[in-house]
């Protein structure tokens, strides 16, 4: 049976509730939780509502528990376990909704206060549990440049893996060997294959596959899958979109609601325009697609399989395997039109 665990959210009533006091709660809640070998589950709701951790141990009156638990309210407490009997019972509201009667119904638990977070405390708490974690990793392989790194418990990480001052893993995921994580990334439920090089990126509800680059300053949002071996560069943004392998998106391009086949090349300043006021639409890429610099895909459109589209079009219609999109105005020289008109700027 899957062991469950939570954390009591009351905080000293000193303490803002920030974003930074949810964030601290959920990591001290991961920690706990690695340490005790459990499952996380609902972290968000307890942070929110109240939980505790609850389990089956030694003998602990009942009517002693209740009396600690409407006496401590106003700090952290930890029901900690020491056997692996199954979880026994989640308090789903706060305690004080709670009677005696209720409260001495719980299994037999041993109760431990712990560590009072307050707006003075919570960063020495955070550094230490982040101690911990680094640790963990660190002893199957993975290397830190610095301590200036944030770790969530919830992931696993390859051996060979380096990360790099200033990255940030949240959430839960896996990132797979030999991955090279450098320049201030942030990682949010990201799952990262092998050989993968991500810098200065912010990645959120992901997934990449084998010897994959990113960056720098991409921003790949959720319901994002990349293939293998693709190259996303800078200033690159990629929503709900799905990357086949080899696929190059260098620069200044915005994908949202694709899905592109192999070895397409998306020429710098490329935009799919997916939104039309009401509804996102989709644009479909096929495979070894030559994108020209500045072109404006307006969804719904669908470019064949070695198709070719030349820089400056804005494309409406569909493009046939293997043809030549032009979608754009004629160029026209005007002869002697500067002397002319503006002879002040002749040299």
């Amino acid at each position: 049976m899957e062991k469950r665990v939570f954390i009591l959210s009351d905080v000293a009533s000193d303490f803002p509730a920030t974003v930074q006091q949810q964030l601290v709660l959920r990591e001290f809640a991961c920690y706990q939780a690695t340490l005790a070998g459990l499952t996380l589950a609902e972290t968000e709701d307890c942070i929110s509502e109240g939980g505790i951790f609850l389990h089956p141990d030694a003998d602990f009156d009942p009517y002693e528990l209740a009396k600690t638990l409407h006496g401590l309210r106003r700090e952290n407490i930890t029901l900690t376990a020491g056997g692996g009997e199954p979880l026994g019972h989640v308090l789903t509201s706060p305690i004080a909704e709670y009677s005696p009667e209720e409260l001495c119904a719980l299994p037999k638990v041993t109760v431990r206060k712990s560590k009072r977070i307050t707006r003075h405390n919570y960063t020495d708490i955070l550094y230490q549990r982040q101690i911990a974690i680094k640790e963990k990793y660190a002893e199957s392989g993975v290397f830190f440049e610095s301590d200036e790194v944030t770790l969530s418990p919830l992931y696993t990480i390859g051996s060979g893996t380096f990360i790099g001052r200033g990255t940030t893993l949240l959430g839960s995921g896996s990132i797979g060997k030999n991955c090279f994580l450098t320049g201030a990334c942030r990682l949010t439920d990201v799952t990262l294959g092998e050989g993968i090089t991500v810098t200065s990126s912010v990645l959120q509800s992901c997934q990449i596959s084998d010897g994959t680059t990113v960056g720098p300053f991409a921003y790949l949002r959720p319901g994002t899958v990349i293939g293998k071996n693709a190259r996303i560069g800078d200033f690159v943004e990629i929503k709900n979109s799905v990357i086949d392998d080899g696929t190059k998106v260098s620069h200044l391009t915005y994908v949202g609601d694709s899905d592109v086949g192999k070895g397409v090349n998306f020429g710098c300043g490329t935009v799919t325009s997916n939104y039309d006021g009401l509804k996102k639409h989709r644009t479909h890429i096929g495979d070894h697609v030559f994108i020209g610099c500045n072109t404006n895909l307006v969804a719904p459109v669908s470019v064949g399989d070695n198709a070719y589209i030349a820089a400056g079009s804005t494309v409406t219609e569909d493009v046939p395997d293997g043809a030549l999109a032009i979608a754009r105005e004629r160029q026209t020289n005007k002869e002697h039109w500067v002397k002319i008109n503006k002879p002040e700027l002749i040299r």
